[in-house]
């Protein structure tokens, strides 16, 4: 009995060990799309990494004074070029004041267009079966809106996600959460764009950390969205005037016309024309760019959301140069900082 006892006794350790074993995510990989034109070039990389989904950005709907209603804007110009090997789901960008604006009869409508315009334009949407819809809802639009994703539910017969925000995910009884199947939490864009002390408003994580601090889950499956997309930010008298997208540091490097006045943050010294927008002597920018050493502090603060999750992984977005300003294993290891 001594010697049962006695083994009893030695296996509650492995037991134990055994049961707090953290669980590895079921991770897909996936990238978003998020231009107007599908460049080529872009088929390689992804096949490298095994991507296996594509959010694939259709149109932007937004409302329109002249018309009086909402309409589709910035619509993907060659659909026929996207990848029929990946699994595509089309995305839609809605804004706010659409639904500030549109009356409550409205909404059916624009649901019906919504889903016969995606119809039209793609031409595999008989394969499709999710659509994702990404509107930054207020308390004024969000019972309209939740009534949107509804109807859009019930026409196409399709799973239907939703983006969501660290606002919407921390305090969800205050938000609502949307009537849909999954939620895609946009882990970027938290900090303060406008502030010239902004470190990095597109990954600023000692902003980002308290609002993954509620331990109560999401009402939702989440899927992650992880930026790796960079811009340089324009200050003109103190206020933020443009943003210049995927401005390398090296377009900054003539002296005569760029003083580097600290980390990212350089003076306009000669006014010039810089990407096509004009600058003015005493203007400064800010350049917010993504390192891998971000993404390795992102991934440890949403691991406790996602340990044990079968989810998709996205990253933000896909363009050759944001590809191409990271190697292959760094990009490789934020899919596999889950498993």
């Amino acid at each position: 009995m001594a010697a049962v006892r006695q083994l009893c006794i030695c296996l509650i350790p492995l037991f134990l060990a055994h049961c707090t074993t953290k669980q590895e995510a079921e991770v897909t990989r996936a990238f978003y799309h998020w231009k107007s034109t599908i460049e080529p070039g872009l088929s390689a990389p992804m096949d490298k990494l095994g991507i296996e989904k594509v959010y694939l950005r259709v149109f932007d709907v937004d409302w329109n004074e002249t018309f009086g209603g909402p309409v589709p804007i910035g619509e993907l110009t060659n659909p026929e070029k996207s990848w029929t090997q990946k699994e595509i789901i089309p995305t839609l960008f809605i804004t706010n004041r659409t639904f500030q604006k549109i009356e409550e009869d409205g909404i059916q409508e624009l649901s019906s267009r919504v889903l016969s315009k995606l119809e039209n334009i793609l031409p595999a949407w008989e394969q499709v079966r999710e659509v994702q819809l990404d509107c930054d809802w207020t308390p004024s639009t969000r019972e309209r809106y939740f009534r949107f994703l509804e109807i859009v539910k019930k026409q196409s017969g399709r799973t239907i996600s939703a983006t969501i925000r660290l606002h919407q995910i921390r305090y969800p009884e205050q938000t609502g959460v949307p009537p849909v199947d999954r939620g895609m939490l946009m882990f970027y864009n938290m900090g303060e764009l406008e502030s010239w002390e902004e470190t990095n408003s597109i990954l600023n994580l000692d902003k980002a950390r308290p609002y993954l601090q509620n331990k109560k889950a999401y009402p939702l499956p989440l899927d992650l969205a992880l930026p790796i997309f960079s811009w340089g930010v324009v200050f003109r008298n103190d206020e933020m005037v443009k943003l210049i997208h995927k401005l390398p540091e090296q377009e900054l490097s003539d002296t005569s016309k760029f003083a580097r006045i600290g980390d990212n943050r350089y003076e306009v010294k000669k006014s010039t024309y810089l990407e096509a927008l004009y600058l003015y002597a005493g203007d400064y920018i800010r350049l917010e760019k993504i390192e891998p050493e971000n993404l390795d502090e992102a991934v440890k603060l949403n691991l406790p959301l996602f340990e044990g999750k079968a989810f998709s992984l996205s990253l933000y977005h896909l363009d050759t140069t944001f590809i191409n300003a990271m190697t292959y294993d760094q990009l490789d290891a934020i899919y596999e900082s889950f498993h």
